[in-house]
């Protein structure tokens, strides 16, 4: 059983104030590597006292008992159904009564004498303490609780400590989880923490046919790819209380509604003890405290899911279109964020030579620089850019009637080609299509500015040839018009 294998670590455990020949001395007990948030309790279940006989500073007498109030003793001298008594006994642990009926004190020749004994007294201890109907909680000669704060020493170093307690045998839990021992202590008054909180680890990948490549890095995708996500999640140390972990995509993903849980083995996880259920743009995932518990430390399992790049996709920014997962365990919190970057690249239109704007001029946008395939798009809804839309109309084309140009977004890395379909009137139509390249990582906003150039007037046929003539004809026709007058008159004179 997992909590069995754990009950050893001796992280959280027990604490004895040393009393030399004398049951009560007051002890300060500090907890180290605990978590901000966190309780502590402490619980009191046998007297102790020590005894140097060697004066050597060395103790080599100890004395674990209870007086027979404590004991919670019947008529009989023996322990009563639920009182602290009974629960030790029901550890393994033995006592002996005093001659004088005062006191019960552990037999130390058949308790505590191996590892395992400690580790099945552990462990009953720590199912009572988690029962509706604890004795121990109810019964114990004393009880402490400390909260993990952050110390003055440091923001990142986090204490709890325990102050005041009595001399004895004391069972320490924390709400990290079920790590517990009981161990004797002569001189230290430090327990080191050694539950621990599962993690997350957040990765992507754009290929789905790669299934081991999921990858801590940043994609470059365009508006309609589709992002493959996957949560690790690691168990932690002596966990055995429900985690919850919720995804959150941004505006720019859109959450496909298809996570599931798998194990290291690659089988989906279904049934009681898991529940996986849409919230807004994302999940909630919940691993009840049966399935956590049954767990090993260290163990994988693996959330899966997709997410597809949409129109509200953020351009040219490395923290952008992010997706991020938080696991929530007791007051423990792990996050783990991924992001995509899209591209876009502004064009305008200007007449040859000049920076001055030209109007009228409608593009198509293609993935080769002859033939290839269209990429369609569609219009903002504000009028002012062009985005990748794979169910836009084929019809639509990118209209530069504004010296500030037209901005086209969502496209992965790569090389496109502007090919011009209407042009401005008293301009050439260009002689192929231009290209756009956009690079992976770049920080800049790509700019092309086509160019287009106007014809020059052609020549009249004829020019002064046919004038000439006309001068010339009118002439010889006077001519003739005053040769004809000239003779008229001289025969009417004869």
């Amino acid at each position: 059983m997992k909590h069995l294998k754990q009950y050893l670590a001796t992280a959280l455990a027990l604490i004895v104030a040393v009393a030399v020949a004398t049951p009560a001395l007051a002890a300060e007990i500090r907890m180290e590597g605990v978590k901000k948030g966190e309780t502590y309790s402490a619980y009191k279940i046998l007297n102790y006292t020590s005894l140097d006989t060697n004066n050597d500073s060395k103790k080599d007498a100890y004395s674990y008992f209870l007086t027979a109030e404590q004991y919670d003793a019947g008529e009989d001298g023996s322990a009563k159904a639920g009182g602290l008594g009974a629960l030790l006994e029901s550890t393994g642990l033995h006592f002996t009564r005093s001659a004088d009926g005062d006191r019960y004190f552990v037999d130390n020749t058949s308790s505590f004498t191996t590892e395992a004994q400690a580790k099945v007294i552990t462990q009953a201890l720590y199912a009572d303490y988690n029962s509706d109907t604890s004795i121990l909680k109810a019964k114990c000669i004393a009880s402490a609780t400390a909260i993990a704060e952050e110390s003055g020493d440091s923001a990142t170093q986090t204490k709890a400590t325990f102050q005041g307690l009595e001399s004895g045998y004391w069972f320490v839990t924390s709400s990290m989880g079920s790590l517990c021992s009981l161990q004797s202590y002569d001189d230290e008054d430090i327990v080191v923490e050694k539950n621990s909180a599962p993690s997350i680890d957040k990765r992507q990948k754009a290929d789905p046919a790669a299934e081991t490549s999921y990858e801590n890095r940043l994609l470059h995708l365009g508006i309609g790819d589709t992002v493959y996500y996957q949560i690790e999640i690691t168990d932690g140390t002596g966990t055995d209380a429900a985690m919850t972990i919720t995804d959150a995509l941004s505006a720019g993903i859109t959450y496909q509604g298809d996570a599931k849980l798998f194990d290291a083995d690659g089988h989906e996880i279904t049934g009681e003890g898991v529940t996986i259920e849409t919230s807004g743009n994302g999940f909630t995932a919940t691993l009840d405290a049966g399935y956590v518990a049954g767990l090993g430390d260290g163990a994988k399992a693996y959330l899966r899911y997709t997410g597809v790049i949409n129109k509200d996709a953020v351009m040219d920014n490395a923290t952008a279109n992010s997706n991020t997962a938080t696991l929530e365990y007791s007051h423990q919190t792990s996050v783990d964020t991924t992001y995509v970057e899209t591209y876009d690249f502004l064009v305008r239109k200007v007449i040859s030579e000049t920076p001055t704007f030209l109007d009228g001029a409608e593009f198509k946008l293609y993935d080769a620089e002859t033939g290839g395939n269209q990429i369609l798009l569609s219009r903002d809804a504000e009028g002012t850019g062009m985005y990748v839309d794979a169910e836009g109309n084929a019809t639509t084309t990118i209209d530069i009637n504004s010296a500030d140009g037209v901005n086209v977004r969502g496209l992965k890395p790569g090389t496109y080609w502007l090919e011009e379909v209407v042009v401005p009137n008293g301009y050439n139509k260009l002689a192929g299509r231009s290209q756009v390249r956009l690079t992976a990582g770049q920080s800049a906003q790509v700019e092309i500015s086509i160019e287009n150039s106007s014809g020059t007037v052609l020549p009249h046929t004829g020019g002064m040839g046919t004038t000439l003539f006309y001068l010339l004809g009118s002439a010889l026709l006077l001519t003739g018009c005053a040769v004809l007058m000239i003779r008229g008159r001289m025969s009417a004179e004869d």
